[in-house]
């Protein structure tokens, strides 16, 4: 059994988050708040610490704190917001139906991170004040990848806007990364230098007719011309920011 709210400290938080299932389905537990002096690489690196909490509504991971384990929040139906850094466990928000608001810091959108939040409408990037540039708000710099069904079944998302640096054949976009995001009108990544590698066309498989996928025009033609882009369902979505 555990109360409503949970304040660790940092000891507290390198002992226990690193067990699996520390508060599996802890139903009265409705808020996690980490405060700024837990810090460590290693802060949630237990398996399913939180999943099915039914009541959880809010939770906050300090800056430079990783959470690694996978199913961290998967199952908290009652999450609606989130203020998370360094989260790379696969299926970390899947079936968190009400999670409507998310901040992250992320290069990488690992396996069905986001997969079945039907009713997240905004995920923004976690802008730090000692950051030499701090990215514009929406806009995420240097993503490097966006894994098989990250955002599948996110509906209410209307847009995403991400930035593609640095080129490998083994990251970009990945199987039905966006499988039924049927409500986003816009994929803006007009602030990439490289055409990521899109692994397949079903990646944007149940999403609108009619969206944009927005380019820079420097790389227009690149990019339509690239390997999946260039297939037809896809190539026609494309479009030079200019343009836009």
């Amino acid at each position: 059994r555990c109360g409503t709210k949970l304040i660790p400290t940092n000891n507290l938080s390198k002992t226990l988050f690193r067990q699996n299932e520390a508060f599996f389905k802890c139903s009265n537990l409705e808020c996690v708040v980490m405060p700024k002096d837990v810090t460590g690489t290693d802060v949630l690196y237990g398996e399913r610490i939180f999943q099915n909490c039914s009541s959880m509504k809010y939770i906050s991971v300090p800056y430079k704190s990783e959470a690694q384990g996978s199913d961290l929040f998967n199952g908290c139906g009652s999450l609606q917001r989130s203020v998370d850094t360094y989260g790379v466990g696969y299926r970390t928000y899947k079936n968190c139906v009400s999670l409507d608001f998310v901040v992250v810091d992320y290069a990488y959108f690992v396996e069905e991170m986001f997969r079945g939040c039907v009713n997240l409408k905004k995920i923004l990037p976690l802008v730090i004040n000692d950051l030499p540039i701090p990215p514009p708000l929406e806009d995420f710099y240097n993503v490097e990848c966006i894994y098989e069904y990250a955002f599948a079944d996110c509906e209410s998302l209307q847009s995403i806007k991400m930035n593609f640096l640095s080129e490998s054949q083994y990251e970009g976009i990945h199987n039905y990364a966006f499988l039924n995001c049927s409500g986003i009108k816009v994929f803006d990544f007009s602030g990439s230098t490289v055409v990521p590698v899109l692994q397949n066309v079903n990646a944007f498989e149940g999403t609108k007719d009619d969206k944009k996928i927005i380019v820079p025009d420097s790389l227009y033609d690149e990019w339509v011309a690239a390997t999946n882009w260039s297939d037809s369902d896809i190539v026609d979505c494309i479009y030079r920011a200019s343009d836009v």
